[in-house]
């Protein structure tokens, strides 16, 4: 006995325990989360004695097995994103042998340019004055291909190459040929204006004279191809014959492509990754140069990031990226915008922001790129003229998106479009790899009237001439990628979660198989079981778990005069009876030790309310709108008047004599609901587990700190007509509420009636209690009445014969009664008016009703005392009823002759009787001559016990004191034998 108790301090987390042919897990240790598992199989069952030791090796092993592997696994899925980050790190440096190696150096990522030239519309209005009006034409589409050459891995961990590029033209993806025509500016000849401000004076005015002479034109028209590839120009001929240094960047060819088409844009030397792969792809040097030289401050003349084909992998949503674009002469930011997707591949979407184009009263930073100092082109532009042989060319988005207003009111038929005329680039999350990309650029050239000399009548403007869009989109990358990094790490976690979820498989069964084990042995010790076939609280069994009442173990030996001893050993040391009504509820308990020195000292509860106290409180619960608990009983119904009264209760959850809801749905299973007041609905196992955390809480409370709830042996009842589902579902209810299973004995009501009879100090004839004798058990609630038969085997201990499989439901019979009162003797509509507008006097004079009602005879008057604020309309209702002779109010006391409120009842104890009299005749029991009456009903309302005994005179009724609350007591006794015999 001492090994199993200390076995039972440790006891396992979780028990299997059998109801019926079903298993349930019940929590047999609240707060009991700190063992590991393994350890408490371990410490309680091979340490003592409870398994095999052949089956605990096995059960351990298999046990170990499992957990190798889910720690293998778990182990692995927390470290899986540092592997594959290692693993693309280590593939992602440009090296001989690294698998970015062939694709970096073919740049096989496919690039498409679009070419969009602006057809000016009005050239001789713009040469008088007018604004230019442009169409939009294109695109004219090219397929671009960049390849590096000449590449050398140097020893400092750097790769040095050449980077050239060629266009080829797609006249399938173009509106049209490279010979479609269009009207433009004469680029050449603002080119050379401009380039005069910078003559010695004399050459310059010879250069005036020649332009006064030629008379070149303002506006050309140009064929596509040579806008763009460069076509041989007379005037630039005949100038460059005059002014020599006029043809030393033009010869006699002009486009803005001019030279571009199959040539080198550059040596680079950069990062390899090698030493440092967040350096990957950034460019140390561009045709020698560390820093640019025509741009004003140190910061504008930074080469900063890589070439625009490359990016370090694993990428930050939080760094800024940079791209150097010789076309620029700068180097331009990408910033993150949001989250992508390209061919189920996560990508990181980062565009150009609007401040790179911003003037320096907008963005600091671009002061440098004013040229010289102080002079700042409008907000949206970058002036290239020193990286464009001087010629007057500037570079912004394309129809000056994000540019300043006056750009875009200076040339009319520009549509800027936010998401269409921008840059943007969607790279691969963790290779860093371009998928999928746009970049935009406008090229615009400024046309100054003060740099001709020659009469002309236009103003000054910024026209665009002509927008570029490099796209990139590469899905044969997007599947390498998919291929050669995505797939391996797929398998590797699903190779991961196989060993995760047999790993647990294994460690499940071994925990099942071990619990199993446990339990199957201690069945019997923890729950009192004859033999393990048994089942637990079966009340039709014809062998009952219940053992007599044994007054022996009794002692006179008492040690301490405290209501519960302190209790250094862990066991229970004392009993606590809760009983639910379906009216009232409350409990009561017993020290055991006051028990073993023979003192039956049975302490309850007094319930406080408005009229006074009592035995009980009202089975009502009150729920917060989050459905957390508020309160029960008497101020649950004193709270929710207050809230009706303030249509204050619309979002609260008040549930009103819940339990006879159960009656009809308890044996459905565990997701029953429960109806409030107003109808909404709530899991029934929620609303039971409050009400009884409340009970628990409350005992705990009024019994001092140091009573622990696993210390008190704690007993429920329920009706004898509830299933052993019903009983499991009330078990799992008061586990929730903090109950240990192993200090829980669920108990029915009929039996602790019988118990009460035997064990308690209560005159009873000894024929009742022989063996073989017979006795019924009249179970009357407000609204439920059953029978049950009860017989005494051989040994003396109780089993039950019979019970009606179905009470007869009576509704609430008081609350019923005391309305059809109220519409008797004052009118339905005085009645309804009570009931709505003076909830608080109504449930005030209702109880009152039920209160005198218990001492009610067929020979007494009947009073009631009528709330002050009621008595004006008590008094006009009785003047208007035929009733007059039988009521009289004496200033706030209502007299009612007995017969008014007899007649109220005979017709449901009528009822009652002619239920107990079939339940008698057709079970053939009308040899049995005792009966037993409890309830809450039955106890207290003298009309029922009188109609009882005078219907079966022959047999032998036995009713309890006026609150003695036979079923709470006896169902101490059968605690009290229960928990004294672990």
């Amino acid at each position: 006995m001492a090994n199993r108790k200390r076995s039972m301090q440790h006891s396992e987390s979780y028990l299997i325990s059998f109801v019926g042919d079903d298993i349930e897990h019940t929590d047999l240790a609240p707060g009991r989360d700190d063992l590991p598992l393994m350890s408490v199989i371990s410490e309680t069952s091979f340490a003592s004695g409870m398994m095999k030791p052949k089956v605990f090796c096995c059960v351990t092993f298999v046990a170990f097995i499992g957990a190798a592997l889910m720690t293998t696994g778990l182990v692995l899925y927390f470290w899986m994103p540092t592997i594959v980050d290692s693993l693309v790190e280590s593939e992602a440096a440009l090296t001989k042998d690294s698998v970015m190696f062939e694709d970096w150096s073919e740049l096989k990522i496919p690039m498409v340019s679009e070419f969009y030239v602006f057809h000016v519309v009005n050239p001789e209005e713009v040469v008088n004055g007018s604004k230019p009006v442009v169409e939009e034409r294109g695109p004219y589409v090219y397929r671009q291909r960049l390849f590096r050459d000449g590449i050398v891995f140097n020893d400092d961990g750097t790769v040095s190459y050449d980077l050239r590029q060629s266009f080829y033209f797609e006249r399938n993806l173009s509106v049209g040929s490279e010979t479609d025509t269009f009207t433009t500016l004469n680029i050449p000849a603002v080119a050379v204006n401009h380039g005069m401000r910078h003559m010695p004076s004399l050459t310059r005015m010879f250069a005036e004279a020649v332009l006064l002479l030629d008379e070149e034109p303002l506006f050309l028209e140009l064929s596509v191809k040579d806008f763009l590839w460069g076509y041989q120009d007379a005037f630039i001929n005949r100038m460059s014959l005059i002014l020599p240094t006029v043809g030393q960047d033009f010869s006699d060819h002009f486009g803005l492509l001019y030279q571009k088409n199959g040539t080198k844009m550059g040596s680079y030397r950069i990062a390899s990754g090698a030493n440092d792969i967040s350096k990957l792809g950034e460019i140390l040097t561009w045709n020698g140069l560390s820093t640019l030289t025509q741009w004003g401050t140190d910061q504008c003349r930074m080469i900063n990031g890589s070439d625009g084909t490359i990016f370090p992998p694993l990428l930050d949503r939080n760094r800024t990226l940079y791209f150097y674009n010789p076309f620029y002469c700068r180097s331009l930011p990408l910033v993150y915008e949001s989250d992508s997707e390209v061919k189920d591949l996560a990508t990181y979407q980062f565009v150009v922001p609007s401040s790179a184009f911003a003037s320096p009263d907008q963005n600091l930073a671009n002061e440098g790129f004013c040229t010289p100092l102080g002079n700042c082109p409008p907000s949206g532009m970058i002036n290239i003229s020193h990286c464009n042989s001087g010629g007057p060319v500037l570079l912004s988005q394309p129809h000056f998106r994000d540019a300043d207003p006056a750009l875009q009111n200076s040339v009319l038929g520009l549509q800027p479009d936010p998401e269409n005329h921008r840059t943007v680039m969607e790279l691969e999350s963790k290779t860093g790899v371009i998928l999928r990309g746009t970049q935009r650029t406008q090229i615009n050239i400024y046309v100054d009237k003060d740099q001709f000399r020659v009469e002309k009548r236009f103003n000054h403007f910024h026209l665009p001439v002509m927008w570029l869009a490099v796209n990139i989109h590469s899905e044969e990358l997007a599947d390498l990628i998919e291929d050669s990094l995505y797939k391996r790490e797929k398998v590797a976690e699903a190779s991961i979660y196989a060993a995760i979820a047999v790993g647990a498989f294994f460690l499940l069964c071994a925990i099942i198989f071990g619990l199993l084990q446990i339990t199957w042995t201690q069945r019997q010790n923890i729950y009192g079981l004859d033999n393990p076939g048994m089942k637990m609280d079966q009340p039709s069994s014809k062998k009952s778990t219940n053992k007599v009442c044994d007054k022996d173990k009794r002692s006179p030996q008492g040690t301490t005069e405290v209501f519960f001893a302190m209790n250094w050993n862990n066991e229970v040391v004392g009993v606590v009876a809760i009983d639910f009504g379906t009216s009232f509820s409350s409990y009561m308990s017993m020290p055991i030790h006051e028990y073993k020195r023979g003192n039956l000292r049975f302490i309850g509860k007094s319930w406080y309310h408005s009229l006074g106290a009592t035995l009980g409180t009202p089975t009502t619960i009150l729920l917060k709108p989050d459905k957390t608990f508020d309160s029960f009983g008497y101020t649950a119904e004193e709270k929710y008047a207050d809230l009706v009264c303030d249509e204050a209760h619309h979002e609260w959850y008040y549930f009103e004599h819940f339990k006879t809801q159960l009656y009809d749905q308890i044996g459905l299973g565990r997701n029953i609901q429960l109806k409030d007041v107003r109808g909404k609905l709530l899991p029934a196992q929620l609303v039971i587990t409050l009400a009884i955390q409340f009970i628990k809480e409350d005992f705990i409370e009024n019994n001092g700190p140091d009573i622990r709830a696993e210390e008190v042996g704690w007993v429920l009842t329920v009706p004898a007509i509830w299933s052993d589902a019903a009983k499991c579902f009330m078990k799992e209810a008061a586990v929730k509420a903090g109950i240990y299973a192993k200090s829980l004995r669920i108990v029915l009501e009929s039996e602790a009636a019988s118990f009460y009879y035997r064990c308690g100090e209560v005159d009873v004839s000894k024929e009742i209690f022989r063996p073989g004798a017979k006795h019924f058990v009249l179970s009357a609630d407000r609204d439920r009445v059953d029978i049950t038969v009860h017989g005494i085997r051989e040994d003396g201990s109780l089993t039950e014969i019979q019970h009606a499989n179905d009470g007869l439901v009576n509704g609430s019979l008081v609350d019923m009664g005391f309305h059809m009162l109220l519409v008797k003797i004052l009118g339905a509509k005085v009645a309804q008016i009570l009931q709505a507008e003076f909830p608080e006097d109504y449930r005030d004079l209702s109880r009152e009703f039920g209160e005198k009602l218990n001492s009610f005879t067929y020979s007494d008057k009947f009073l009631l005392r009528i709330p002050f604020d009621l008595i004006d309309l008590v008094r006009d209702a009785i003047a208007q009823t035929s009733m007059q002779n039988k009521i009289l109010l004496r200033r706030n006391m209502l007299r009612l002759e007995a017969d008014i409120v007899r007649q109220l009842f005979e017709v449901r104890i009528s009822e009652i009787i002619d239920y107990l009299s079939k339940f008698i005749n057709e079970s053939n029991m009308a040899d049995v001559k005792h009966m037993f009456i409890v309830g809450e009903f039955c106890e207290v309302f003298l009309l029922l016990q009188e109609a009882v005994k005078k219907s079966f005179k022959g047999m032998d009724v036995l009713i309890p004191p006026k609150d003695e609350r036979p079923v709470m007591k006896g169902a101490i006794f059968i605690g009290m034998n229960f928990f004294l015999d672990l």
